[in-house]
């Protein structure tokens, strides 16, 4: 694996790179993205998208809202988290590109709100205090 991933890199053969980087669940794939600005190419696959998500679900929402949203579109990559039926990530997403960028993803904001206000409410069902309901109570102090 490193061996064949040093040449790779030396190569400058960025897709096979990412695509070792990610078939081996590496955090590297993160640097790897932003060091050769492969965040449109990551983007425009379900696949490669969900494996970023895989590896770690904060690194890969910190990595999609770097760029300015001109940049990276929020609406596509929206629609492939929806496409995953993965409602943490998709929650976990619009949390990050609404704080980001509040006044160009304002037409997000009642989705997100109720997202929050849905996953806050299944956990309240079972007794226990969640992370959904802190970020809906952070979402809605910001919103004031």
């Amino acid at each position: 694996g490193e061996v064949v991933l040093e040449l790779l890199l030396l190569g400058g053969n960025h897709d096979a790179t990412l695509a070792l980087l990610l078939r081996e669940r590496s955090a590297d794939v993160f640097r790897h993205v932003r060091v050769h600005g492969l965040h449109a190419a990551v983007c425009a696959s379900s696949n490669l998208l969900a494996a970023l998500f895989r590896i770690d679900v904060a690194r890969a929402v910190a990595l999609l809202v770097e760029p300015p949203p001109g940049e990276l579109p929020v609406e596509p990559i929206l629609a492939i988290l929806r496409s995953l039926h993965r409602d943490d990530w998709l929650r976990a997403y619009m949390t990050a590109v609404c704080r980001a960028w509040p006044l160009a993803t304002a037409k997000y904001h009642p989705t997100l709100l109720r997202m929050l206000v849905s996953a806050a409410a299944c956990v309240a069902e079972r007794g226990r205090k969640s992370t959904e309901s802190d970020a809906l109570q952070q979402f809605l102090a910001e919103s004031e």
